[in-house]
C-alpha cells in the first residue's frame, strides 16, 4: 500500500468502482463522501496532503466537481491491468482508467473515464471530461471531443 492518500468524491456505484480501482492501483482511500449539490462548496474544503478521486457518474456534475477541485486532483488512477503503449502516449490528471488497452501515441485528456474492456488504438486522442463505457472500441487516429459520452 502506498502513502498516496485519496478521498473519493461520490457515494454511488461509480464511486465504489473508482475506490476499488484506487486500491488496485496502490492508492489508499481514506474516505468516500457524498458530493455537495453545489460543487463550488468542495473547492473550499481543506484536502491538505490528500488527493481527490472523482466518482460522480452524472457527467455535468462530475465536470463541475472536477473543475472546482482541480487543485486537489494530483494524479490519474490507472488500473495495473491496463495495457499501456510501449512508445508514447499519456493519461491526463484526474482520469480514471479501468482495465483496457491504450495504443501507441494515445493521448487521454484530463478527468476522462475509460471503463473496462475498452480499446483505444494508436494515435487517438480523447478530450477532457470524456467517458468511454465498457467495451468501446476506437480504431487508430480517432479524436473524441471533450465532454463526449460513448456507450
Amino acid at each position: 500500500m502506498s502513502d498516496w492518500r485519496v478521498v473519493i468524491i461520490g457515494d454511488g456505484s461509480h464511486a465504489r468502482a473508482v475506490e476499488a480501482l484506487a486500491v488496485a492501483a496502490g492508492y489508499q482511500p481514506i474516505a468516500r463522501t457524498k458530493p455537495a449539490e453545489d460543487a463550488g462548496v468542495l473547492a473550499h474544503c481543506n484536502f491538505e496532503g490528500v488527493s481527490v478521486g472523482v466518482g460522480c457518474s452524472d457527467m455535468a456534475h462530475r465536470t463541475a466537481v472536477c473543475e472546482s477541485m482541480d487543485r486537489n486532483i494530483r494524479f490519474s488512477m490507472v488500473h495495473p491491468a491496463v495495457i499501456l503503449p510501449k512508445y508514447g502516449g499519456r493519461v491526463g490528471s484526474g482520469s480514471v482508467v479501468f482495465p483496457c488497452t491504450l495504443g501507441t501515441q494515445t493521448t487521454v485528456g484530463r478527468h476522462v473515464v475509460i471503463y473496462s474492456g475498452s480499446i483505444v488504438e494508436h494515435n487517438s486522442t480523447i478530450g477532457d471530461h470524456a467517458w468511454l463505457s465498457p467495451g468501446v472500441i476506437l480504431c487508430g487516429n480517432v479524436t473524441i471531443q471533450p465532454r463526449v459520452f460513448l456507450g
